[in-house]
């Protein structure tokens, strides 16, 4: 019936989404962003950060990633959570990693972090 239809077509894109989405943090683990992101970013992307403003376009978001980021190495991330309707997938993630160089000009090398969402 149509209402069945429905389901598995929203099912379906939910599945998809949550594949993308893990591909993605595979990718971003590895590092190599200017090579690999492309392959899972649109060049329209928007990321909305909690209480930060949006990072519109793949260029600036590997620009803000490289910023952000940069710095950190061996990187592992942890899905905790997460909620996927229609188009729409939240994932609620632990980053833990270990710092290469400074932060906030203190020297950091071999530090680890751990943050999370």
């Amino acid at each position: 019936d149509e209402e069945t239809a429905a389901l598995k077509v929203q099912a379906d894109q939910a599945a998809h989404n949550k594949e993308v989405v893990h591909r993605f943090i595979e990718l971003f683990m590895k590092g190599n962003w200017q090579e690999d992101l492309p392959k899972v970013i649109a060049e329209d992307c928007v990321i909305h950060y909690p209480g930060g403003e949006d990072v519109v376009g793949l260029q600036a978001i590997m620009q803000n990633w490289a910023n952000t980021f940069g710095a950190l190495k061996e990187m592992n991330v942890t899905p905790l959570a997460e909620m996927s309707e229609g188009d729409l997938l939240i994932d609620f993630l632990t980053f833990e990693a270990i710092y290469d160089g400074e932060f906030m000009g203190r020297q950091v090398s071999g530090k680890k972090t751990k943050f999370g969402s």
